[in-house]
């Protein structure tokens, strides 16, 4: 079900990313029928939406700050002076701790 579920928030954001709202309603339909035939069960994707709204948010991110927070706190420091190296700018590393 896990796969089932990655898949879906794949296409999700992917749709909301591209402003496609027909692919977006239809993924939500596929996931609102879904838990109609699961309900109760292991099986119901419970509160899709809110992960769904926390992906895109995490995806809207520049690709930068992504990868610091993904990094060990030990390496922040070292992996900031290579993106300023490579021209990032500092406003977008402002948000990420050293």
């Amino acid at each position: 079900m896990s796969m089932i579920k990655t898949e879906l928030t794949r296409e999700g954001v992917a749709a909301r990313l591209e402003n496609d709202t027909e692919r977006l309603a239809q993924v939500r339909k596929f996931v609102a029928d879904w838990n109609e035939d699961t309900k109760g069960t292991r099986l119901e994707m419970r509160n899709f939406d809110r992960g769904l709204t926390q992906a895109y948010r995490e995806a809207s991110k520049p690709l930068a700050i992504r990868a610091l927070k993904s990094s060990a706190k030990g390496g922040r420091m070292e992996a900031k002076d290579m993106l300023r190296l490579y021209g990032v700018d500092e406003e977008t590393l402002a948000g990420i701790p050293d």
